[in-house]
């Protein structure tokens, strides 16, 4: 499962380790097999915990870095098709054989562009050291949680609303979000949640921070993909996709160095 976290302070703040170390031990059950983080001049720190699917060495432990040092990446889920997209990559060097790596060289070489390549599902976030931007993204179908919030010069995110609560210096409940869930049992809200000024990032949408302002882009448009598919007219023949489609679907999930049971 995993999970992942983030802290910007647009000013150094000492505390910040302790910070994201209190995060990190709110999250420990999405990630029993490891946990790590990062600093950068007391001013971000990017955390994960993880549960091993790729590489389950120590490798494959994260943060994990560029071979620069400029980039470093925190990543929850799974790239199905990282080894077919690896072979784009021949002027990198990997240190690792996990998809976080492949991702951030993919996203090192095309940028946002790369989302358009994975099989899978994922939330994730680099930090570029030089720029100083942090780049998130969450996956076409919002299968991987992201939730984030800014507060005056405070930015933080994570796979879980409760370790936000503690960070943050007013928790609002969100009364037109809760009844709405109280009256329609809708809960998948896909952008509010029940604190105000804690969203989600949205399914196919993608995420920059930057002096100390956020900008969203949507990447991937489901109506859009749709429209793109041809769909056969004869009963067999749609059933003949459908089970195609499933087939391969379940092919690319099965792809992992940890033993699968089901």
């Amino acid at each position: 499962m995993c999970g992942i976290a983030g802290i910007y302070y647009k000013n150094q703040h000492r505390s910040i380790s302790l910070d994201i170390n209190k995060i990190l031990k709110k999250i420990k059950h999405r990630g029993p097999d490891g946990k790590g983080f990062f600093v950068d001049r007391n001013k971000i720190a990017l955390g994960n915990t993880r549960l091993s699917i790729q590489d389950i060495s120590r490798n494959g432990n994260q943060p994990i870095y560029s071979a620069c040092k400029r980039y470093v990446i925190v990543f929850n889920g799974e790239i199905y098709n990282f080894k077919e997209l690896k072979k784009k990559l021949k002027e990198y060097k990997f240190q690792t054989n996990t998809d976080t790596e492949v991702l951030l060289y993919l996203f090192i070489k095309f940028g946002f562009e790369c989302l358009k390549f994975l099989k899978g599902f994922f939330a994730f976030a680099i930090w570029d050291k030089e720029e100083e931007r942090l780049y998130c993204a969450r996956d076409k179908f919002g299968v991987k949680p992201f939730y984030y919030t800014k507060e005056n010069s405070k930015f933080i995110f994570c796979s879980e609303i409760k370790p936000i609560l503690d960070l943050k210096d007013t928790n609002i409940p969100n009364l037109n979000a809760i009844n709405s869930y109280l009256t329609s049992e809708y809960y998948e809200n896909v952008e509010k949640t029940f604190f105000d000024n804690i969203q989600k990032l949205k399914p196919g949408h993608c995420l920059t921070f930057y002096n100390n302002k956020i900008l969203i882009n949507k990447y991937w448009n489901f109506e859009d993909s749709l429209s793109k598919t041809k769909i056969p007219k004869q009963k067999k023949e749609i059933g003949e996709l459908i089970y195609k489609k499933i087939d391969n679907a379940i092919k690319l999930s099965l792809v992992s160095d940890a033993k699968v049971s089901i």
